[in-house]
């Protein structure tokens, strides 16, 4: 039972006047997180319903305004347990006043939602209002169960974002004949059909839904066939140029929100650069495209309690192949980048010391693209991104309830759970501490810590706009503790490596088996071993320098700009 308290007036007079905050449904729409998309698809069928059934239920521009909001708010309580979903919907339409609607009206708009639950079809229309119990007259309580019978009609015929809509009416003995524009509409017909049950109750009219033989309006002309496809066309483009958009957060933003627009956003920045992978002519596009994938498996750990991991963990497993496929031609491409500048050191007459080393690094990267090219151009490949491309279309199936079995709300906004996730991460990174601040050192440990440190970079990275200008300050200084790590971690490698190689003449280590005992190193191995001692001084210089970049994250003046960027989420409420 809802009860109206304001104690300052009455609603008639308008809800702001009573103290109360006023909702746009585009807004209540975006503040829970419901793809509109879904939403205008049913609303435009529910209003082709009223429009199309306007001789039997007699009703105005009024009541077609409250079927209008109705259908688009009637799954804004999706977040809630599934069986939960219609009672939470009307609990937020009556917490949350729509702008412009009187008391009575609001009351009509959450019946109509909350009749939407599946069961209720079955029931006799007077059993359910008992059951639901809502505070409304008998005449609009007639009103409501009419366009609830719209709204339940309407949802049959939206599938996967796509909407069949009724595009003819037919009165015939005893029965209405619909026919539905769209192909393929056998399963949504019998949906129709058994969804219909609450207006032949009502109205003692049968409904016959049929497929349409043609298009809807599609024998006015050609031309209207080919404004159509125009328009189609420039809502993908529109929608294309959208998702490469940077995304933006809000304090008020529900987590598995925030958690789409990461994927959505950075699997298109993946796709970007796949063309420019492919063809190899600039190694940043290849650097572009696995960090991509790799903030998308970041974004999958920060987001883990708030999407539901059973349904995304194929998707993980694809990001992990194709991180994998394009992680060998990165590795040589930043072994050999390095190699380079260190040619550039050299006095002159030396610019060939390494002259045998690229040379088995060609091959070896040469190798490394045939193997990456044949999983780009997998059927494996290819399937993972139209998978992900369809997961990614349909959020609301993969997000987790915002409330309990028992009707407790969970706390699922980035301004009441941001702030323990980045303590969290910090006390993650703290937990190093016994392991690196003492006389041994170990380097696996050091590059533990550094992907500890890249988590929450790219976590601070994720939230930018709604920490606060601290925490520019606070990514910088883990940029620079990642890149030292990074540079430290790189030296150990080409260390192993090319001691590897000048002992064995073998570049792998895996490889050291198949390589004869008798096979002889190049000659020319000296430039090689000056190199392999410059990359081991350079591992020992980075050993050393740790402690500062350490030192820093390690202070208390660290710490208060992680407060500073808090305090800075709560601010900007």
């Amino acid at each position: 039972m809802f009860y109206f308290q304001s104690g300052k007036g009455s609603p008639e007079n308008g809800w702001t006047e009573i103290g109360y905050e006023e909702w746009t449904p585009e807004a209540l729409l975006k503040f829970y997180g419901i793809s509109i998309e879904k939403a205008e698809n049913i609303t435009s069928g529910a209003l082709a319903l009223f429009d199309g059934f306007s001789a039997y239920h007699g009703l105005g521009k009024e009541e077609r305004e409250l079927l209008r909001l109705a259908s688009l708010l009637q799954n804004i309580g999706s977040t809630a347990r599934k069986e939960e979903e219609s009672p939470i919907s009307r609990e937020i339409i009556l917490t949350h006043p729509l702008k412009g609607l009187k008391l009575h009206e609001l009351k009509i708009l959450a019946l109509i939602v909350e009749l939407q639950e599946p069961s209720i079809s079955e029931k006799n229309p007077c059993l359910a209002l008992e059951e639901i119990n809502i505070d409304l007259s008998p005449a609009f309580q007639n009103k409501s169960l009419t366009l609830a019978a719209f709204l339940q009609i309407a949802n049959a015929l939206e599938t996967e974002n796509h909407m069949y809509l009724p595009c003819g009416f037919r009165q015939l003995e005893g029965t209405v004949e619909i026919e539905l524009m769209g192909a393929n509409a056998e399963k949504t017909v019998k949906r129709a059909e058994k969804r219909s049950e609450l207006w032949e109750c009502l109205f003692s009219t049968d409904l016959l839904f049929i497929q349409a033989k043609e298009p809807f309006e599609a024998k006015k002309s050609e031309k209207k066939s080919e404004e159509t496809r125009e328009k189609a066309e420039k809502r993908a483009e529109k929608r294309k140029r959208k998702e490469t958009q940077k995304y933006t957060v809000s304090p008020e933003d529900p987590m598995a929100f925030v958690a789409h627009r990461i994927f959505a956003y950075q699997f298109s920045q993946m796709l970007a650069h796949e063309k420019g992978t492919r063809k190899g002519e600039d190694i940043e596009d290849l650097h572009d495209m696995r960090v991509a994938v790799r903030r998308m498996r970041a974004a999958a750990i920060v987001f883990d309690e708030y999407i539901e991991s059973e349904k995304v963990e194929p998707h993980i497993k694809g990001l992990k192949r194709t991180l994998g496929a394009l992680g060998g031609v990165r590795d040589l491409d930043v072994f050999r980048e390095k190699a380079e500048d260190y040619l550039k050191t050299l006095p002159p007459g030396r610019e060939h010391d390494l002259d045998p080393l690229f040379l088995i690094l060609s091959e070896e990267r040469e190798k490394a693209r045939e193997e990456m090219l044949d999983y780009l151009d997998s059927e494996k490949y290819s399937r993972f991104k139209k998978d992900f491309s369809e997961f990614l279309d349909f959020p609301e199936s993969w997000v987790l309830p915002t409330t309990t079995e028992k009707h407790d709300s969970l706390p699922h906004r980035v301004k009441d759970v941001l702030p323990s996730i980045l303590y969290a991460r910090l006390a993650n990174i703290s937990a190093y501490s016994e392991w690196v601040e003492g006389p041994y050192v170990s380097v696996e440990r050091l590059h533990r810590l550094r992907i500890a440190a890249k988590g929450l970079r790219y976590t601070l990275e994720f939230f930018e706009n709604v920490l606060g200008k601290e925490v520019e300050s606070l990514i910088k200084d883990f940029k620079a503790l990642q890149d030292h790590l990074g540079d430290l971690h790189d030296a150990a490698v080409a260390a192993e490596m090319l001691g590897t190689y000048i002992k064995t003449g073998a570049w792998k280590l895996t490889e050291i088996e198949k390589v004869s005992d008798k096979k002889q190193v190049p000659e020319t191995s000296e430039g090689i071993e000056a190199y392999l001692a410059y990359r081991e001084a350079e591992l020992l210089t980075l050993l050393d320098t740790f402690p500062e970049s350490w030192e820093k994250v390690r202070t208390g003046e660290f710490r208060k700009k992680i407060e500073s960027a808090v305090r800075s989420l709560y601010e900007s409420t």
